[in-house]
């Protein structure tokens, strides 16, 4: 097997069986596993473009989650001048939102202005305070 071959083979096998809806950490996996299978000692590969920025910075979505979690937690707390107040809505907010959605889905209605809307409405109910 040429080296030629190798760079035409990888590609090919990740097309076929990448279904449309694959993650980009189990994509990535997929292809270390034909790599290893594949490829000859001594080939190594590189990742370019958005694949190199997705494989360099892992599973940082986690971590900024939490980190707007705090903040959010530190201004609502600010607000209401206390620190037991706001993890109610810490807690119920996204419980109330997920249900929405559910809703949503449940009922075969699509997630319009709307319904946008709505889940704005239902954020400053939970939070206790109206806009108006």
């Amino acid at each position: 097997m040429k080296l030629r071959d190798i760079i035409f083979i990888i590609p090919r096998k990740l097309q076929e069986h990448r279904p449309p809806a694959i993650q980009a950490v189990r994509h990535y996996g997929l292809f270390r596993r034909l790599h290893r299978t594949h490829c000859p000692k001594g080939y190594d590969y590189d990742w370019a473009g958005i694949s190199k920025d997705e494989a360099e910075q892992g599973n940082t979505a986690i971590i900024i989650f939490v980190v707007c979690l705090v903040f959010v937690y530190l201004i609502l707390a600010a607000q209401y001048e206390n620190f037991l107040l706001p993890l109610p809505v810490i807690i119920f907010l996204p419980v109330g939102i997920f249900g929405a959605f559910l809703f949503l889905k449940v009922c075969g209605l699509e997630n319009n202005i709307y319904a946008q809307i709505a889940l704005v409405m239902l954020y400053w109910f939970v939070r206790g305070k109206t806009p108006c």
